[in-house]
């Protein structure tokens, strides 16, 4: 005679339990539906989307690790989620910044991630993601001001059509969607832009920022209105595109370190002299 109790204990038991640090993919859908549509929207395949999340592992850490450590106003801010492209796996301690990191899911192939190449061009990398994921949720901090403005404006300069190397995790696809003349000037400043990001971040905590630091910012700058030099319409809109990035909460922490609190588009703008 079959001792059910006894039967239906020891299968209780033997029951494969739940990681308590693993998040059922089903918590995140509501999330990965917002990106997809953006992507469509965007005429930008999900191919990369599907395929990572089929068998993405999901962790969840009770706090930030210091390898996803993102100091912000107070200096003690964390981002609360990674993801780790080379083993599929994203580490979430809240569901806030799931989008960014879905973005950075849908663009990467497991070996590369958006446009980043031997591990240069990162910077321009997070501006692409932080862009994106600004577009499907108004709510969201954006944690890289300039790049995300950067990215803004190469959106605005070039078209969305640049956008398919970031999806495509090729960088090379990325240049060859800008004119030729300006492609040198283009990976210059993306460097620049490299140095930029490193050298903010390494002196986050300082009460003012290195002179070396507004210089870089300075060239951004200045670069930017030279890739539309002489076209007058395109000028003013990254006059105003920046302008309004720079009235953000985002900037205001770099800006008061920065002492900039009244930058002056029309200086920079008018002191070209040189063409493309």
């Amino acid at each position: 005679m079959i001792d059910y109790d006894e039967l239906m204990k020891k299968l209780k038991e033997s029951k494969p339990q739940i990681n308590k640090n693993t998040i059922d993919k089903k918590e995140i859908n509501h999330y990965v539906d917002k990106v997809r549509r953006t992507l469509l929207q965007l005429k930008l395949n999900d191919d990369n989307l599907d395929n990572n999340l089929s068998n993405i592992q999901i962790e969840k850490i009770d706090a930030p690790t210091d390898k996803i450590k993102y100091k912000l106003d107070d200096g003690s801010k964390n981002m609360s989620s990674v993801y780790d492209n080379k083993h599929n796996r994203l580490s979430i301690s809240s569901l806030n910044d799931i989008i960014h990191e879905l973005f950075h899911i849908s663009s990467s192939n497991r070996e590369t991630s958006g446009i980043i190449l031997n591990r240069e061009f990162y910077a321009m990398n997070e501006g692409i993601t932080d862009m994106l994921t600004n577009m499907t949720d108004s709510n969201y901090l954006i944690k890289y001001p300039m790049e995300e403005a950067c990215a803004s404006i190469f959106i605005l300069l070039f078209g969305n059509e640049i956008l398919e190397g970031y999806t495509k995790h090729s960088f090379d696809i990325f240049i060859n969607k800008i004119p030729f003349k300006s492609r040198a000037i283009v990976i210059n400043f993306l460097r620049k832009l490299d140095e930029f990001e490193n050298l903010y971040l390494k002196y986050l905590n300082e009460q003012k920022l290195p002179n070396s630091l507004f210089g870089l910012f300075e060239n951004l700058i200045t670069t930017l209105f030279r890739l539309c030099y002489k076209d007058n319409q395109k000028m003013d809109q990254v006059e105003q595109l920046l302008k309004s990035k720079f009235n953000s909460f985002a900037f205001s922490i770099l800006f008061d370190k920065m002492d900039l609190k009244n930058f002056d588009c029309e200086y920079y703008k008018n002191s070209q002299s040189y063409q493309r």
